[in-house]
């Protein structure tokens, strides 16, 4: 024969959520199920909620799942768009100097660099103390080579062309006569030579002295 549901007891534990204790009917136990499932029904409609924000009326959800993914979307979209400035953030600390190089330059002479160059100091950034130094020396002269032997005769050039005539050479000093009773004398030879090409002052300075060679012939039959 049929068994009443007032008749059988829940024998489970006590479940908090559904209020349902141990000793109820199974009546009572199958009704605060349905009442649950019914509410939470309710509650999973997407039709109960406004969801005008979503901006999909033309297409809103018609089910929990479809409700939930629209949901997550506009997260993701808002998540994605840039928001407002934000103030400046704080200075950051100071960093570490840096290791810094000095150069000096050397004169000729130097010990290190005989013919000149540049010092390199290596500091330290933090402490500034020196970590190293280099020199870059200049090169120095090298001493001269040997001679080299006397290189072959080049070939003999162009001729020039002929050159213009020299003007005429004056006639020589000839030899001087003189025939008169006194000895001649400069004056006698001026007079007597002046004027003759070869002879006189006017020409040949010097030639107005009586030379080796000349001739004085006195008039009286004497003669040099």
């Amino acid at each position: 024969m049929p068994i009443s549901s007032n008749c059988v007891i829940w024998q489970g534990p006590k479940i908090p959520c559904l209020n349902l204790c141990k000793g109820d009917t199974i009546t009572e136990v199958l009704y605060k199920f349905a009442t649950d499932y019914c509410e939470l029904l309710e509650q999973l409609d997407p039709t109960k909620y406004d969801l005008t924000c979503l901006n999909n009326v033309n297409c809103p959800p018609e089910s929990f799942q479809e409700l939930i993914q629209a949901i997550i979307d506009k997260i993701c979209d808002i998540e994605q768009q840039q928001g407002p400035v934000g103030p400046p953030g704080q200075n950051g600390t100071d960093g570490t100097n840096g290791n810094y190089v000095v150069t000096t330059a050397i004169p000729t002479g130097n010990p290190f660099c005989p013919c000149g160059g540049t010092k390199l100091e290596l500091y330290s950034g933090s402490t500034n103390t020196l970590i190293n130094q280099y020199y870059a020396c200049n090169g120095c002269d090298g001493t001269p080579g040997a001679q080299g032997p006397t290189g072959s005769p080049g070939p003999t050039g162009i001729s020039g062309t002929n050159g213009t005539n020299g003007t005429d050479g004056k006639s020589g000093r000839g030899i001087a006569v003189f025939v008169q009773n006194t000895e001649p004398d400069s004056t006698d030879f001026n007079t007597l030579y002046g004027s003759v090409e070869g002879f006189g002052v006017n020409y040949i300075t010097g030639n107005n002295q009586i030379k080796a060679g000349d001739l004085w012939i006195e008039s009286c039959g004497g003669g040099v």
